[in-house]
């Protein structure tokens, strides 16, 4: 296989998303930098071109693997060699590379690189502002950098980069405004988009810092569903999952923002995004994580008189993420224990004669494989609520007769699920979860 074909069968191998396509793409990537000296050491346009493709392709596999410092050296060892190419490939490719060599920055875990991240991105916007020209395709271009900026300054957070990020929001919305919609699910998407960004940052400039844009946030998520809603394609996975997320945000940023809380209106928005979600693609890690937030929101939205209600949600939820749940550090864990939660208080305040019970019918794994007694998040959930319920019973005084009875029994009920729990934590985690 040549040079080229191997190029292809890698953007192949990244197409696929998975784990082992990933691998055998840096197989092929790897194989490829053996025959890079030659390529680079060339005086050919053609050789440097391909020389080019080559690392770019190795920044790529080495991005998705999740190796941020190394893509971002294939990324720079790209930039370096395209200098030495025709004008024409330069034009072509430089705004590109900067981008990814961005996105490679961001990925990573140190505040030093995102704000790394913000010049590669300045980089590829300037170079494309000084060619813009009327078609879309730069356009486009132009809008991804001021997205992909606003995230880093999302990212490193601080009042004045979050106005900085609203303001490159504003400049990438401007520009995909004039797109037509009708002609690209992807021009709707990437404006929904921009708009939820701009929502949740508008939300955290209200909730951290002295600023009121809570109705300006809630008015971009809103501008989110219904761009998205007005080209909904139900046949179409991106546009389906999209106008989900979309609802979720907007749900969830009522409950946060609202001062007279719409509680129908959440609870509408979060009863359509559950809808929107196919339970088999809940073994998507971000899937299971919009399912698992939509559901939380929507216990909150259903308030203390409708108990039964939010009992069914928090165990249906619980039931359908089994399944797609990781034993061993899921990234969905701290929602996982969240739900769980909703569903424990639930009964502490209304059924605290069945809190043992739920308790015990997820978390012990001797009732059966269908327990999370490995998820440190239901299992500090379960010691909270427990701690809880027993330190409420005791201080609320025992009462007289049958009623005295009543409370100690329940109270031993609990100190034996507490004991009990103890032993699963044992079993599972080396330390367990302070109570």
């Amino acid at each position: 296989m040549n040079v080229s074909d191997t190029l292809l069968s890698i953007e192949e191998n990244l197409t696929e998303g998975r784990l082992e396509s990933f691998q055998s793409a840096k197989a092929k990537a790897d194989a490829l930098l053996t025959e890079l000296s030659l390529l680079e050491k060339s005086s050919d346009p053609d050789d440097l071109a391909l020389a080019v493709s080559v690392r770019t392709a190795s920044g790529h596999v080495e991005r998705a693997l999740g190796n941020c410092r190394e893509s971002a050296d294939q990324y720079e060892q790209a930039i370096a060699t395209l200098q030495r190419c025709s004008r024409e490939v330069i034009t072509k490719r430089e705004a590109n590379l900067w981008t990814c060599h961005g996105l490679a920055l961001l990925s990573a875990h140190s505040p030093k690189d995102w704000k790394s991240s913000i010049l590669s991105f300045d980089e590829a916007i300037t170079i494309r502002t000084n060619t813009r020209t009327s078609d879309e395709t730069t356009g486009w271009g132009l809008s991804a950098g001021y997205l992909n900026k606003a995230d880093a300054l999302n990212k490193i957070g601080g009042e004045e980069n979050l106005e900085e990020a609203l303001n490159s929001l504003d400049l990438a919305i401007a520009i995909l405004k004039d797109f037509n919609l009708e002609t690209n699910q992807a021009f709707r998407s990437r404006l929904a988009l921009a708009w939820m960004n701009k929502g949740n940052i508008l939300g955290r400039l209200s909730l951290d810092y002295p600023h009121d844009y809570r109705s300006e946030s809630l008015n971009a998520y809103q501008s989110a569903v219904e761009i998205l809603r007005k080209g909904q394609v139900e046949e179409n996975t991106e546009s389906r999952r999209m106008l989900a997320v979309a609802l979720c945000n907007c749900s969830r940023a009522r409950a946060q923002l609202e001062k007279d809380v719409d509680n129908e209106q959440i609870e509408l928005e979060a009863r359509e995004t559950l809808t929107l979600i196919n339970e088999d693609e809940l073994e998507d890690p971000e899937v299971a994580a919009l399912m698992l937030t939509t559901r939380i929101t929507l216990c909150f939205s259903l308030g203390e008189k409708r108990a039964d209600e939010i009992t069914d949600i928090v165990e249906d939820g619980l039931h359908q993420i089994h399944p797609h749940t990781f034993s061993y550090q899921d990234p969905n864990d701290e929602l996982l224990g969240h739900l769980f939660w909703c569903g424990a208080n639930t009964y502490l305040n209304h059924y605290p004669q069945f809190l043992s019970e739920y308790l015990l019918e997820f978390l012990d794994p001797d009732t059966g494989n269908n327990h999370f007694a490995f998820s440190r998040g239901c299992q500090e959930a379960a010691v909270r609520v427990l701690w809880q319920a027993i330190a409420t019973c005791k201080s609320s005084g025992f009462g007289t007769g049958d009623a005295i009875e009543k409370k100690l029994s329940r109270i031993g009920e609990w100190q034996e699920c507490r004991e009990r729990l103890a032993e699963i934590r044992n079993r599972f985690f080396t330390t367990e979860p302070k109570e």
